[in-house]
């Protein structure tokens, strides 16, 4: 092999040098050039291998990402750092199952990872395996007591599965490391509606929102709550603000119709916001949701049936509304 000129070292060095402090930096697209000239006069070189898998990756390149990840297992097969690249490339593509045997393999290198735990956990949530999901973040909560993600994440399991208090306690812990942590917040005013403890879910909101006042989401929950107590200009006022963020937003609409049309049966309110839905959706899919959710709340289980039947009409795969039904058989 040709030994490498002088000239060619000092370019090799600074196309390095000028990689790896845009990495550093987190200009991934601008490093990437960088490396892969530097890659040209240094091929199968390690680190510059590493730095090129991690900044295609960062920038969505993950094919790309893929290659350079294997070709560092080419020279290095216990690699379990590479190993988790292409695992977390695979979820980055939505592959969750592939991506699996990628974390188990860097797990069998290195037991105890919390990378790796924590990339296994998350490729099992997306492939809808909840109870593996939880076992996983169960060890690494062992391992590492602190790990608000992973705390937040099993306190997202239960709060699907609707245990509400063992959710409740895993967002605590995370309040407990962090008091202002918005997803523990989000989480735990959503268990405290589950439980029907509305007045606790508003306190909790409300809090999120005087930590991010543009929230969406939590407006839209608060919304939510003050129209199932028939507060109705509260939950008006609430909308409001989400539609002052986004004009378009289908939760904030259908809920505000819901209020004018059956809370203050104000109809040329209801008809304005029912004309602004049909322009952004005309089958009005998510309105009749909203619609026989509130007819259901309102105990009016005929009328809710309607909604529901109206949205398979539209859409006879929508599973949402056949579920509904089926609980109000």
């Amino acid at each position: 092999m040709k030994k490498p000129s002088e000239s060619e070292n000092a370019l090799l060095s600074a196309y390095r040098k000028e990689g790896f402090s845009l990495l550093k930096r987190k200009r991934y697209k601008e490093a990437i050039p960088q490396l892969k000239s530097a890659l040209e006069l240094s091929p199968s070189n390690p680190k510059i291998l590493g730095g090129l898998a991690y900044a295609t990756r960062k920038t969505g390149l993950y094919d790309e990402a893929i290659d350079y990840y294997r070709a560092l297992l080419k020279d290095a097969p216990r690699d379990y750092q590479a190993l988790c690249g292409i695992g977390d490339c695979l979820k980055g593509k939505k592959l969750w199952r592939e991506a699996i045997p990628y974390f188990k393999k860097a797990l069998e290198i290195n037991p105890d990872d919390e990378y790796s735990l924590a990339g296994l956990g998350d490729a099992y949530r997306g492939n809808n395996q909840s109870e593996e999901a939880i076992e996983v973040w169960k060890k690494l909560v062992q391992l590492n007591p602190s790990n608000g993600y992973v705390l937040t994440r099993l306190g997202d399991r239960y709060r699907a599965k609707k245990e509400w208090d063992e959710a409740m306690n895993y967002y605590l812990k995370v309040l407990a490391l962090n008091n202002n942590d918005i997803f523990a917040l989000t989480g735990l005013g959503d268990c405290y509606r589950g439980k029907e403890r509305n007045d606790q879910a508003i306190d909790v909101w409300k809090k999120i929102i005087s930590i991010a006042p543009k929230n969406k989401y939590i407006l839209g929950r608060l919304g939510d709550v003050h129209r199932k107590e028939k507060k109705w200009r509260d939950a008006i006022s609430y909308y409001e603000r989400v539609l002052a963020i986004d004009d378009k937003d289908l939760y904030a609409l259908t809920g505000l119709y819901c209020s004018y049309f059956l809370g203050l049966s104000e109809m040329a309110k209801a008809k304005e916001i029912e004309n602004r839905l049909a322009k952004i959706e005309p089958s009005q899919k998510t309105l009749l949701m909203k619609l026989g959710d509130a007819y259901k709340h309102e105990g009016k289980i005929d009328e809710a049936r309607d909604c529901y039947r109206k949205i398979i009409a539209i859409d006879p795969n929508n599973e949402a509304a056949r579920a509904k039904l089926l609980e109000m058989a």
